[in-house]
C-alpha cells in the first residue's frame, strides 16, 4: 500500500492507526496451539532436518567415493611416470657412457693418426713446401654445432645480450 504525497499528516496518521487495527484483529484471531501442536511441529521439522542431513550425507559419501577412484587414478598415474623417469634416467646413463666410450675411442683413434702423421709429416716436409694456411680454413664451424655446449650457450647468451644494448641505444629512424 502507498500514501500518496498530497495527503496530510493527519490523513497519513489515520491510515496508519487502521493498519496497526487491522494487524491487531487478525493477531486475536490465530488460534492458540497446544503442546501438542508444538510437539507435531517440531517432530515434523526434525524429520525434515534428518532427510536433509540424510542427503547430504549421501552426496558427501559420492564425493568421498569419486576422490578416492580419482586420488587411484593419480596415484597410478605417478607410479608410471616415475618408472618411465626411472628407464629415462638410465638410457641417459647408458647414453653417456656411450659418448664416454666412444669419446675413448676416437682419443685413441687420433693418437694412432697422429702417429701415423707424424711419420708421414716428417717425409712430407723433406718431399713437399710447407703451405700456409688461408683464414677460410681457420675458421671452420665446430662439428655438432647443434649439439649441447655449455661454452657456446653461454658466449652466444653474452653476445646477444651486447647485441640488445647496441640495439637500444641506436636511435629509430
Amino acid at each position: 500500500m502507498t500514501v500518496r504525497a498530497d495527503k496530510t499528516a493527519a490523513e497519513v496518521k489515520e491510515l496508519s492507526a487502521k493498519i496497526n487495527d487491522d494487524l491487531k484483529k487478525l493477531a486475536f484471531q490465530a488460534p492458540e496451539r497446544t503442546f501438542e501442536d508444538h510437539v507435531v511441529l517440531l517432530a515434523i521439522n526434525a524429520y525434515s532436518q534428518i532427510e536433509s542431513l540424510t542427503d547430504e550425507l549421501d552426496e558427501l559419501k559420492q564425493q568421498n567415493k569419486q576422490l578416492q577412484e580419482r586420488q587411484h587414478l593419480l596415484e597410478q598415474e605417478y607410479e608410471r611416470d616415475s618408472e618411465s623417469e626411472k628407464s629415462s634416467d638410465d638410457d641417459v646413463t647408458e647414453i653417456s657412457d656411450d659418448v664416454t666410450e666412444l669419446n675413448d675411442s676416437e682419443m685413441s683413434l687420433s693418437e694412432s693418426k697422429e702417429d701415423e702423421s707424424s711419420s708421414t709429416k716428417s717425409s712430407m716436409l723433406t718431399h713437399r713446401p710447407v703451405e700456409k694456411k688461408s683464414k677460410s680454413s681457420k675458421k671452420q664451424a665446430p662439428l655438432n654445432t647443434h649439439a649441447y655446449n655449455p661454452k657456446r650457450l653461454q658466449r652466444e647468451m653474452s653476445q646477444a645480450s651486447q647485441q640488445l644494448n647496441r640495439l637500444r641505444q641506436t636511435p629509430r629512424s
